[in-house]
This record gives C-alpha cells, sequence and structure tokens, in this order.
C-alpha cells in the first residue's frame, strides 16, 4: 500500500514537472510572436504607412456602410410608417384612441415601435463601433505610454514648463 501512494507522488511530480515545462515553452512562444510583431511594427516607414492606408481604407468603407444602413433606415422608415398608419386605421376603424396590442376596439398595434428601435439601435451600434475603431499603434505612442507609465512623462512636462 505504501509503494503505491509513493508510485502516485511520484507521477504527481513528473506531471506537475511536465506542464511546467509545457507552460515554459507557451510562454517561450508567446513571448517570441511578440518580438516578431514589435519588430514587424518598427521596420521601416512603407510598412507603417502601407498598415495606416489599409486602415485608413477600412475606415472609409465603414463609412460608407454606415452612411447605406442609415440611408437604409430612413428610407425604410419612411416606407413602414405610412404602411403601419393605413393598416392600423382599417383594422381598428379609425384614429387611435390608444397605443395597445389588446385588440379593442380604437387601440393600434405599436410594433412599428419595436421596429425602429431594433432597427436604430442596430444602425447607432454600428457608428459606435467605426468611431471607436482606432488606427494602428506607431512607435510614437508606445514611446508616450511608456514615459507616462513610468513617471518620466511628468517630470518632462515639469521641464518644459519651465
Amino acid at each position: 500500500m505504501h509503494d503505491t501512494s509513493c508510485d502516485v507522488y511520484v507521477l504527481t511530480l513528473a506531471r506537475r514537472e511536465r506542464l511546467q515545462h509545457e507552460a515554459a515553452n507557451e510562454r517561450l512562444a508567446r513571448a517570441l510572436q511578440r518580438e516578431r510583431k514589435a519588430t514587424t511594427m518598427t521596420t521601416p516607414d512603407r510598412n507603417e504607412t502601407d498598415a495606416l492606408r489599409a486602415w485608413i481604407r477600412e475606415q472609409i468603407e465603414s463609412g460608407r456602410r454606415l452612411r447605406l444602413r442609415a440611408a437604409a433606415f430612413a428610407l425604410g422608415m419612411l416606407v413602414l410608417t405610412p404602411v403601419w398608419a393605413v393598416s392600423e386605421y382599417l383594422s381598428s376603424r379609425g384614429w387611435p384612441q390608444r397605443l395597445s396590442a389588446n385588440g379593442n376596439s380604437g387601440d393600434w398595434s405599436p410594433w412599428i415601435i419595436w421596429v425602429a428601435l431594433a432597427w436604430g439601435f442596430y444602425v447607432a451600434l454600428t457608428a459606435v463601433v467605426i468611431h471607436l475603431r482606432r488606427p494602428p499603434v506607431d512607435d510614437r505612442e508606445i514611446d508616450r505610454e511608456l514615459a507616462r507609465l513610468t513617471g518620466r512623462g511628468r517630470r518632462l512636462d515639469a521641464r518644459s514648463s519651465r
């Protein structure tokens, strides 16, 4: 019985060592990948310019898609609202007395409001995503952030204000 617990302990140690070795390999691989990315970002200006041009092209295309979606929303609501009004007028036999989905006489179903809210939310969310998308990070931004985090930025600001 004692030998079995010793074997389990040895297996546990071997398993732990193997997991630590695998974790070290993963950390090394991630570090190499970060180094490759950093090297790629600091290569000549042509790569930065190309990356910036690609980002600008994507932003322009996103802006066009947003304008198309906003126009579709406006046109769709301009078409749907009269359709809703006519169908509700005919089904309730007159102008609305209240907005309600109960089906009583004089009730107009407010489904158009839910359509407008959902569609408008989608267009607004698209606009927010486009607005929050940032350009690629360049070396100046990295240096500025590094200086800010290490406190050198405050010392440099104090010197320049004298």
